[in-house]
This record gives C-alpha cells, structure tokens and sequence, in this order.
C-alpha cells in the first residue's frame, strides 16, 4: 500500500489463501495510505492434513498470482464498429506481421484519452511510485497508466497529463514521490529523448559505439526461450503490444546489449512491436 515503508503502518492485514474477499470485515475502514496487507500460504495448510497434491496446488498458485481484488485494472474500451473493421482488416492484409489482437482496448478517441487519464489518476497514480520498476508475472499492467500511446497519438498533449498528476498531488490525492516518478517519465525521459533525437539525427540512428554486429534471437519474435524474464515480456508484448520501462529497458534491452545485437536492429524490433512505438522514443 501506499505508507511509508520506513514506518510502521496502523493495521496490518493478514490474508490467507481462502480469506481473500474485498467485503470481508478485515478490510473494514482499511486506508492504503497507513494500512498494510500481509498475504501468506503456510505450508501447514497442507501438512496438518494428508493433501491432494491438486489441493496444494490450488491454493499454491492462488497465492503467487494475487488478488485482482487488491490491484485496480485500468479501464478497458471494447472497440467499437468502425475500430472492429479495423481489427478485421488488419488480421487479413497484415496476417504475417507480428502480435494478434484478441485483446485490443486502447483508447482510440479523445473522450476515451480522457477517461483513461482519469482512471490513472484517480485509481493507480498513488501506487505507481512503489511499484513502477516492478515485474509480475501475467499482470501486464499493474500501476501502470498506458498513456503513452495516446499521447504518440495526440490525443492527449503531454503537458495535460502531466498538470493532471500535479494537481493529483497538490489535492493529496497521490504522494510526491509517485508524482515525480510518473512526471519524470514524460518531462525527464519522453520529451528529453524527444529533443535528442531532434538534435543529433539523422546521424543519431547510425551510431554504434560498441561495434555489435549479431541480429536479434529469433525469439525475440515468438517469446519461446526457457529465461522467465524474456519470455514473460515478450510473451506480453506479442500479446498486448505493450511492455512497462523496466521490461524494455532492462530485459529486453539489456540482453540485446549482452548479446551484441546491432542497434539497428534493436531499433528496428522495438520499433515493430509496441502500441506505442514511433521513431525517436
């Protein structure tokens, strides 16, 4: 939750494996910002008894995926007439091209931005400090705001977002460190690299200062390798079309870099494969 971890929070919550229900009487008056959660699978819940090793397995795995409950989604769009024509024309004339679109629900209007902008603000700005270089498995989004895409777009002008998540903070909505972070990412690295790009192009796209020459693994296409990290983000990322900064820039980007892949094509891939992907980011 959203307390000062160096502090001790006014109640802390124990969760057990079947205790989890956001009605229960244990989160009664329960504040994120000075109570804390504790979710635990005891291993007696199976020894105190001889169990089924299916029933250890449930509540096994119960506990490592987590509760949607405690972990607001962001606010889905179902595509509406037209966006479905789209979906429908692109599975025909780009059927080899990578990713699929089973899961589309970006925002694609005006209105929509807005009400995407409003959902971050108001249900996951608060936590995105705490947990925006966090990886979980099968949660793409976690407190993540997915606006990066409509701003590519111009849907919604960055300078908009950002007095929203200033005003989130001046309101005591969401702490200043969960501000900084999210602001420091459109001001501090979106618009810096913006000017970068602008500044040293074209030559800026050449350069190669390492001398790497590999092309990317073929995985980097399909997501089938057996490291966990990779092929959770590129599994999400062929899924979705999208993947958070740290899955970019430290996964996916750090292996490239480990591997000796040419920036070129790094470049190229990265470029091909998120939602939100143009040129100079």
């Amino acid at each position: 939750m959203d307390f000062d971890p160096q502090s001790r929070p006014r109640h802390l919550v124990l969760v057990l494996g079947d205790q989890l229900n956001q009605n229960s009487a244990a989160f009664d008056g329960f504040d994120p910002a000075r109570d804390a959660v504790w979710m635990a699978e005891v291993a007696e819940e199976s020894t105190h008894v001889w169990s089924h090793k299916a029933r250890t397995a449930n509540r096994e795995a119960f506990g490592k995926n987590g509760p949607d409950t405690l972990r607001p989604q962001p606010r889905r769009f179902e595509p509406d007439a037209v966006t479905r024509e789209v979906i429908a024309l692109v599975n025909e004339k780009f059927a080899q091209h990578p990713g699929m679109l089973d899961d589309f629900d970006w925002p694609i209007t005006e209105a929509d931005a807005e009400l995407a902008l409003d959902d971050f603000i108001t249900h996951r700005l608060a936590e995105f400090g705490r947990w925006q270089d966090a990886m979980w498995t099968k949660e793409p989004w976690l407190f993540h705001s997915r606006l990066s895409a409509v701003m590519n777009l111009k849907l919604l002008d960055p300078r908009h977002v950002i007095a929203a998540a200033e005003r989130a903070w001046r309101s005591g909505c969401a702490p200043l460190a969960a501000v900084e972070g999210f602001i420091r990412q459109i001001l501090g690295w979106r618009e810096y690299v913006r000017g970068i790009y602008w500044r040293h192009m074209p030559g800026y796209r050449e350069r190669n200062a390492l001398g790497a020459q590999h092309a990317l693994p073929g995985f980097y296409w399909t997501g089938e390798t057996d490291m966990a990290c990779l092929r959770d983000a590129i599994g999400q990322t062929m899924r979705y079309g999208y993947a958070h900064h740290i899955q970019r820039l430290m996964v996916t980007g750090l292996f490239a870099l480990l591997w000796g892949a040419h920036p070129r094509r790094v470049h190229e891939w990265y470029l091909a494969v998120y939602v939100d992907a143009v040129e100079w980011v």
